[in-house]
């Protein structure tokens, strides 16, 4: 692997004595200033043998504090001819902290010792009283359900033999009597459940000596247990916790997890600053036992109000089966509607236990900032956050590219590498966005977390100093940084179900690179369509209304059209809004709310009204498309003379692509019908509480309708054929975006049926983007390549077939 080194090229003003520069060096790296003053000698060398990921994190560094650097590879030395490395090179490549002593001696002070105060002690115990309220009605649930089973065997049963009808005896006996059997099991379930931990990437210390010796000096400063182990993950993040629940927590068995874009995208004393927040998590014993209870009581409802149960579809089975006793589906019907009645009782019970126990949550956040405050000082804390915010954004984007770059078997090597990376390339309008965002957003009684502007507002009130103030990256922490990087990043991507991901990863640059080449066909596209590509379904056919006499004719004659077909696209999705907002409409109706459809921007006063708007947007989108088809005619016209001068390897490729969005273009009434749905079962599920009683029934039946035409999707795109080795058809390729469809059942939350239609119809327009993408590079290269002569020749008729 290729080494770097960083050579000075002085101060970036030209002044090599500028006394600025040299104590911005002794501040951020904790140097001292005759050390920061040789920094600033052209030619200096700052530091050896390094990675290139590293290499360019220390170059910035520099750079952000008046120092002008070079990144220079070295060169590789034979093994017999290596030379031995100068004191003064070995001196620059240890001066990073590494040895206990060496973070001891960067600690100025002593930490600032603070008792939590009264208010919070008895916040803690009133939220663990709170929080055992819910249980306790469930635990009552329980015995009364027993008590009436007792008393209705004992008592009522002896009074059923004056019931001279057979089958109202048989009622009696066989629906109670399961019925109860059904709940009784169905409320047990989750008191013996056992839930299955998510595997961790746990650190040896022998690979990063230097992030152990750090945190067992920063544990014994903060006068906090030291972790037993430490894990890493790709999260934006960093957590504190027990290894095995609650007994850990007890014994003091703590597991410190962080995420490795921490530790490639930050500096030490921002990464410490986060540590010293997870220690400060540490120091609360009894309330992270009592957190942890707290989750697990509210986990316990969760399962009951949301989660599918093996009892669910069982019951959904018997009710299907043949020549089943009349009593039993009575009793079959009758358990499903308990258990109904059963799951909306623990949904407001959950939510009840939810949110009355977020204090501590946000209680717990607020004592932690407190010793990142006392460890850092309070003026790093908002830095320390906006830079947490620019790598969850970059980690959003690095996601987006992953997602994308599977679809054609390739997955980024190094992801925190990327998403420190891509931080760094944060724009000025994303950053005053994310400025906002904190200004903006204000804490609610309900969240777990404090808002960002109550969190920095309450640190800076304390006006700590701070005992760390290392600005070095935090990538320094590891040997290996991008070794390391690479094998979480592995490890990532089996958890996500990925085999042998070696097989799939390319380097960074190779990806992004080729993320490049995406973006220049994209250009290809732009050109090839002008300015009519709207993401509109073209219907390419071979039979044009007025041949024109050329290519050179009939490029002329669609640019000629483009004005025209852009006000026929902007007509056409209007009408397409106005069908999605008309059937929610219809539906607010049809559920009896009380609402005007003017509210809706609708052209209607009345319900008749919005039925007579539905039949006529649906008749003028059918009116559109027909209106469409002599351009597209056009289209697949010029792309078929282009074809007549491709080679044939060139042809048979646009033969597939061709083939390929012609068979997407049929599934277009679906891929509209798909959208519509989403919209209003998306629309349906944000609906306050007061109004989701009035329209269950239609959230079931319009999720209902999801399944069903993300169902009938699938079965048509198993039809079409993709030129990808990855997705033979276009079902497949869905499958991959989706995970696969689902068959409706109502103990399954609308949003997952959501998700899936909204995944199935975006894939689509995707592969229908990327088909035309490629399709317009083989035709403007063809179209590049020859002369004006060579336009307006005819093409070979037979070519046109």
């Amino acid at each position: 692997m290729a080494k770097y080194e960083l050579v000075s090229l002085g101060a970036q003003n030209g002044n090599n004595r500028d006394n600025h520069v040299v104590h911005s060096l002794c501040k951020a790296l904790d140097i001292t200033p005759a050390t920061a003053q040789k920094y600033l000698i052209e030619g200096h060398v700052l530091k050896e043998s390094l990675s290139l990921s590293l290499a360019k994190s220390l170059a910035a560094v520099f750079s952000e504090h008046g120092l002008r650097v070079e990144l220079r590879e070295m060169a590789v030395l034979e093994a017999n001819s290596a030379a031995p490395t100068a004191p003064h090179s070995k001196a620059q490549q240890n001066s990073a902290p590494k040895l206990k002593a060496d973070f001891i001696k960067l600690l100025s002070g002593e930490f600032p010792r603070s008792s939590v105060s009264r208010e919070y002690r008895i916040g803690i115990v009133c939220t663990l009283l709170i929080s055992l309220i819910a249980p306790l009605i469930y635990l009552l649930m329980l015995v009364g359900l027993i008590s009436f089973s007792v008393f209705y065997f004992s008592v009522l049963v002896e009074n059923i033999g004056d019931f001279s009808g057979g089958i109202a005896k048989q009622f009696l006996l066989v629906v109670p009597y399961f019925i109860v059997i059904v709940l009784f099991l169905f409320l047990l379930k989750p008191l013996f459940a056992t839930y299955q931990q998510p595997k961790l990437y746990r650190l040896q210390a022998k690979r990063a000596p230097a992030l152990f010796n750090l945190v067992d000096v920063m544990c014994d400063k903060l006068a906090v247990p030291r972790p037993t182990e430490i894990c890493l993950d790709t999260q934006v993040n960093a957590s504190a916790g027990g290894l095995e629940g609650w007994l850990s927590l007890r014994k003091g068995e703590l597991r410190l997890t962080i995420g490795m874009p921490l530790l490639t995208g930050m500096n030490m004393r921002q990464l410490s600053g986060i540590l010293a927040h997870e220690f400060g998590h540490f120091a609360q014993t009894q309330a992270m036992q009592t957190r942890y209870i707290v989750q697990t009581v509210n986990h316990w409802f969760y399962s009951r109000a949301y989660q599918p149960d093996e009892w669910d579809l069982r019951l959904q089975n018997w009710a299907k089966q043949e020549h089943m006793p009349f009593v039993m589906n009575i009793a079959i019907i009758a358990a499903q509607l308990s258990i109904g009645f059963t799951r909306f009782f623990f949904k407001g019970l959950f939510n009840l236990n939810f949110k009355l126990t977020q204090y501590m949550s946000r209680a717990m956040e607020f004592d932690a900032d407190s010793y990142e405050s006392r460890f850092v000082g309070s003026d790093q804390f908002e830095n320390t956050a906006i830079e947490l915010r620019k790598l969850a954004l970059a980690a959003q984007k690095v996601a987006d590219i992953n997602k994308l770059a599977w679809n054609d078997n390739k997955l980024l090597a190094n992801i925190p590498l990327a998403v420190a990376n891509l931080a760094k390339q944060t724009s000025k309008a994303q950053m005053n966005k994310i400025e906002q965002q904190m200004q903006r957003t204000d804490s609610s009684t309900w969240d777990s977390h404090p808002a960002d502007k109550d969190r920095i507002a309450f640190v800076t009130s304390r006006g700590d100093q701070g005992i760390f103030k290392s600005e070095l990256p935090a990538a320094l922490l590891i040997g290996d940084i991008d070794t390391l990087s690479e094998s979480v990043s592995a490890f990532f991507y089996t958890q996500q179900g990925i085999k042998q991901p070696s097989k799939f990863t390319v380097s960074n640059d190779s990806l992004i690179e080729n993320e490049q080449q995406k973006q220049q066909t994209a250009e290809y596209l732009k050109q090839f369509f002008g300015e009519i590509y709207s993401g509109r379904f073209f219907h390419l056919s071979n039979l044009v209304d007025n041949k024109p006499s050329g290519l050179s004719d009939c490029i002329a004659q669609i640019n000629a059209q483009h004005l025209q077909i852009n006000n026929q696209e902007q007509l056409y999705f209007k009408q397409l809004d106005t069908l999605r907002v008309a059937s929610l409409v219809k539906l607010y109706y049809e559920a009896n709310l009380n609402i005007a459809p003017e509210e809706f921007d609708l052209p209607a006063s009345n319900r008749v009204d919005v039925g007579n708007l539905i039949t006529e947007s649906t008749a003028a989108i059918k009116q559109h498309q027909n209106e469409f088809k002599p351009f597209d005619k056009l289209l697949h016209h010029r792309i078929m003379l282009c074809r007549s001068l491709m080679s044939s390897q060139q042809s048979a490729r646009l033969d597939s692509l061709l083939n390929a969005l012609q068979g997407i273009a049929k599934l277009e009434p679906i891929i509209n019908n798909l959208e519509r749905f989403h919209f209003i079962l998306d629309t349906l599920i944000k609906l306050d509480d007061e109004w989701q009683s009035k329209i269950h029934s239609r959230l079931l039946a319009q999720t209902n309708l999801c399944a069903l035409e993300t169902k009938r999707l699938a079965i048509e795109a198993k039809n079409i054929s993709l030129p990808d080795p990855k997705y033979p058809n276009l079902a497949e390729f869905f499958e991959g975006w989706n995970g696969g469809v689902l068959d409706f059942s109502p103990t399954i939350q609308p949003s997952q049926y959501m998700f899936i239609c909204e995944q199935s119809y975006k894939a689509a327009k995707y592969k229908h983007y990327w088909l035309c993408a490629e399709l317009s590079q083989l035709c403007m290269e063809v179209e590049s390549s020859i002369d004006t002569q060579a336009l307006n020749e005819p093409a070979d008729e037979l070519a046109l077939v």
